[in-house]
């Protein structure tokens, strides 16, 4: 539910870039397409790969293609999962957490505590960034291709139903025209529409290719063409006259969406519900809308222009902007201080996009993320800011439901952080070693450390480093390590779930890193 998986993109985060989070350190992250792991493996956080090495060589590629494909064609997912694995990345994709939907891939809808991998079925190219929804997974690979998995409701995994997935399938159907419900399956996007950019909302689906085109599909009003009726493929979605020539970034909330282009320019869509939409009006808009901002609002050029926006994130019912001049601006719903303006202004709500005030208006943002209720930032220091709500510690500050209506540093981080996402009730920093600290809510075991111990009890403050088992349903008050993993590239925070990207190659940890 952040901001970023191949450029930025905030997938609700989540991301969300974006999805996801930015967590755009991906870089050449590749995934070891893994065969779907045995009912013994299901837990749920980002782990290195299982220590049994995956067959090689082109007959073992032919084999599982083969059979990958055969069972694809007969609709037979299970038969898809346990095909022999075909060659080996460096990196295996892992999720652990909330699993109703199916939103883990794999291979069932029992919720996971520790990182279990992602029954992945194309081995041809390496992940190279991860968005999760509220109930979604995605998957971007270098070439281009998108797989996804969890609530198909309203089209939202984009493969032409309404149905769940529990394995990961490649999004095949990728039409040219607006409005419509998408076009025939392709096989793959042709390459005029690579795709470098996902996010994912709580109904809809949001892609941007490599010439800028952005496609929608999902439930009619998040998805932005117009229509009344869902759109269950990605379809082209223009934005209107006077925009940049293409889109750099995207962000869907739970019924929302934002789209930067290349001039910097923000546009909106789907449920003005608390202004989230930034507006200045509490009504829904069916299709793109140019967002007016002031100079005011976020450090525009001298000559007093508005500022150039950069990336944005989409909360449950709020929205932030990041600008070029790395200053945050917030807009929509405010009951839990989720915008960080502070308790100064009447309204639960703020229908116009305006800076953050407090001390982050003296630091350099990088990168932003929104969850449910509540924000973070990653400044140019590597230091993460969190504020809005602080239930079940979602804001890493040692407190259990106490909100921060301004952002405040989060510590007890070891190292520099290069990326950061906010899920439902979870948070998450990525650092520039690979090390992944998670805090806040862990009641389906989105936090990874799941074991037999201390049913229902959370890691405080004391907590540190050493507390990295804990019941599925702990929550975490600061921000705790997992470990026992190796090296993580990448993250994504979805409602109840996290996925992640995880060396494979045993240089962090031995053989026993690579156990998932």
């Amino acid at each position: 539910m952040a901001t970023a998986i191949g450029t930025r993109l905030a997938g609700w985060c989540r991301s969300g870039v974006a999805a996801g989070a930015t967590a755009a350190t991906a870089a050449a992250a590749a995934a070891w397409v893994l065969p779907r792991p045995s009912v013994h493996a299901e837990a749920g956080r980002p782990s290195p790969p299982p220590s049994s090495a995956a067959p090689t060589g082109a007959a073992a590629a032919a084999a599982g293609a083969a059979a990958a494909s055969a069972a694809a064609a007969r609709g037979d997912r299970r038969a898809a999962a346990s095909s022999p694995p075909l060659p080996a990345f460096p990196t295996v994709v892992a999720g652990w957490g909330a699993n109703l939907a199916g939103q883990l891939g794999v291979g069932h809808e029992r919720s996971a505590g520790r990182p279990t991998p992602l029954c992945l079925a194309h081995p041809s190219s390496p992940i190279t960034g991860l968005a999760a929804g509220p109930a979604t997974s995605a998957a971007l690979t270098a070439d281009g291709r998108v797989y996804t998995c969890g609530c198909g409701a309203y089209g939202a995994t984009g493969h032409g139903d309404d149905t769940n997935l529990n394995i990961p399938r490649e999004v095949v159907w990728v039409s040219t025209g607006s409005g419509g419900s998408g076009g025939a399956p392709v096989g793959g996007a042709p390459a005029q529409s690579r795709i470098v950019a996902v996010a994912l909302g709580g109904t809809h689906t949001l892609l941007v290719d490599a010439a800028g085109v952005l496609y929608t599909c999902g439930r009619a009003l998040p998805a932005g063409h117009g229509g009344t009726s869902a759109v269950l493929s990605p379809t082209a979605l223009s934005l209107p006259d006077g925009a940049g020539s293409r889109v750099v970034a995207v962000a869907a909330g739970r019924n929302h969406c934002l789209a930067v282009d290349d001039l910097g320019g923000v546009y909106a869509w789907g449920a003005g519900y608390d202004g989230a939409l930034g507006l200045g009006t509490k009504v829904d808009a069916r299709t793109p809308t140019r967002v007016p901002l002031t100079p005011v609002a976020g450090g525009g050029g001298r000559d007093g222009s508005p500022p150039v926006v950069t990336a944005a994130a989409a909360g449950r019912d709020f929205s932030l902007l990041l600008t070029a001049t790395g200053r945050v601006l917030s807009a929509g719903c405010d009951d839990s201080g989720q915008l960080g303006v502070g308790r100064g202004h009447p309204s639960r709500y703020v229908r116009s996009f305006g800076p953050l005030a407090g001390p982050i208006g003296d630091a350099t943002i990088i990168a932003v993320a929104a969850g449910d209720s509540h924000g973070l930032a990653l400044d140019a220091d590597g230091q993460v800011w969190a504020w809005g709500a602080g239930a079940d510690g979602s804001l890493g500050d040692g407190q259990r439901g106490s909100d921060a209506p301004l952002a405040r540093r989060v510590e007890g981080i070891d190292g520099r952080v290069v990326a950061v996402d906010a899920g439902g009730g979870h948070s998450a920093a990525l650092t520039d070693t690979g090390v992944l600290y998670l805090w806040g809510r862990g009641r389906d075991g989105q936090l990874g450390r799941a074991d037999s111990g201390r049913e229902g009890q959370g890691v405080g403050a004391s907590g540190g480093q050493a507390a990295v088992l804990a019941s599925a349903a702990a929550y975490a008050l600061t921000p705790v390590a997992l470990t026992g993993v190796g090296e993580v590239t990448a993250m994504a925070l979805g409602g109840d779930h996290t996925l992640a990207l995880l060396r494979a190659d045993g240089e962090e940890g031995g053989a026993d890193a690579r156990r998932v």
